[in-house]
């Protein structure tokens, strides 16, 4: 695995176009199943493949109602050790406790996954390159108490990695949905 060498810093200029926070779907599939390049320049994902002798080789998707899941990045820094890494946190709410939801749940949790994301702004990250997503402890299954309190699940799945996640396209891992 190669490093991103390039950390020069060369400005931010403000965007006055629509952001809107969030995510509106993931896609989960086991680590090692997965062939991936790096574009090194674009901090992009050039190539994804399933590997040969993969588990599957598929990502599955996932949906949840609007404004109840997201993908938050974190920097961990040590300057006197000469550490710096990101954990990338992916935070899934699905509502109505249901048997096939609660497998499903077991079956996160328990796995090394890899997952790719879309926001709300229509752009898809790719978490997972060098460091697999597992389930935190902050997992939770509750029916609530009244009517109108949250009765399903929150996944929280994290992954500790050298990079924030890699930006890529639908097109490049379409073929590689279940």
């Amino acid at each position: 695995m190669k490093c991103l060498n390039d950390f020069t810093i060369k400005g931010i200029l403000a965007d006055c176009n629509p952001n809107l926070a969030g995510i509106v779907e993931a896609y989960l599939g086991y680590f090692g199943d997965f062939d991936v390049t790096i574009d090194e320049t674009g901090h992009t994902v050039s190539e994804i493949a399933a590997v040969s002798g993969a588990t599957s080789g598929k990502f599955y998707l996932y949906t949840f109602a609007k404004n109840t899941s997201s993908l938050n990045s974190t920097l961990s820094k040590d300057e006197a050790n000469g550490t710096r890494y990101w954990t990338n946190q992916l935070t899934l709410q699905f509502s109505k406790l249901e048997a096939a939801k609660h497998l499903e749940v077991e079956a996160m949790s328990a796995e090394r996954l890899v997952g790719i994301v879309k926001d709300n702004n229509g752009k898809y990250w790719f978490i997972g390159y060098d460091g697999y997503l597992s389930a935190d402890d902050g997992a939770t299954a509750q029916t609530g108490q009244s009517y109108d309190d949250m009765n399903g699940y929150n996944v929280v799945l994290s992954a500790m990695s050298a990079f924030l996640p890699f930006e890529l396209t639908k097109e490049q891992f379409a073929s590689l949905i279940a």
